[in-house]
């Protein structure tokens, strides 16, 4: 079953979409984490999993704490990147697609997974590690008072001459830092795909 999450950030707005079942998620509009501990997969991706398992509807908007999340559940067999199908009936052999793409695989003997999304899961397949905001060359702005200034995508606040602490425009962090789609992660569940 395919599973995708995401909601606005509490700080700004911004989407932040899940690429991993973790204890947490960092917006990459404003930099802010956002805890998301067993509590929160389970009111969102867990009920949305036994929803879609009793027949309910594919796809669910949830809310959670402060958080609107929209939970993505599905009834599909596993794919890569490029595409193709991922055979899962020896995961232990299962290292990289056809194409030589590298196939991420998390076991349910992990303890997150259960609580977090089902208590048969056996595994979670196209799990990403979130993206590190890494610097880039030097890109140049202008602050709201006209003056010049820089930033190498490291942090959304930089230094003013005139008015202090100014934070690099939206437009701008996107697109040094776009939202990236959500990766297909699918859980396998006692042998529903």
């Amino acid at each position: 079953m395919q599973i995708a999450v995401s909601f606005g950030c509490p700080g700004c707005a911004h989407p932040i979409v899940l690429e991993a079942i973790t204890a947490e998620a960092r917006c990459r509009a404003c930099l802010r984490t956002v805890a998301l501990d067993h509590a929160a997969w389970a009111s969102f991706a867990a009920k949305a999993v036994a929803r879609l398992l009793a027949g309910d509807k594919v796809g669910r908007s949830t809310n959670f704490d402060r958080y609107t999340v929209v939970t993505r559940v599905a009834l599909a067999a596993p794919t890569c990147a490029c595409g193709a199908a991922i055979a899962i009936d020896d995961l232990d052999a299962l290292e990289r697609c056809a194409c030589g793409a590298a196939i991420a695989i998390r076991r349910g003997e992990d303890a997150w997974l259960p609580a977090a999304i089902h208590d048969d899961i056996v595994a979670v397949i196209g799990e990403r590690a979130p993206a590190a905001i890494a610097p880039v060359s030097p890109v140049a702005f202008r602050c709201a008072c006209g003056a010049g200034l820089t930033t190498d995508g490291t942090t959304r606040a930089v230094r003013c001459a005139t008015c202090g602490e100014v934070d690099v425009p939206l437009g701008l962090w996107d697109a040094l830092h776009p939202t990236l789609p959500a990766p297909a992660m699918y859980a396998l569940i006692g042998g529903v795909a």
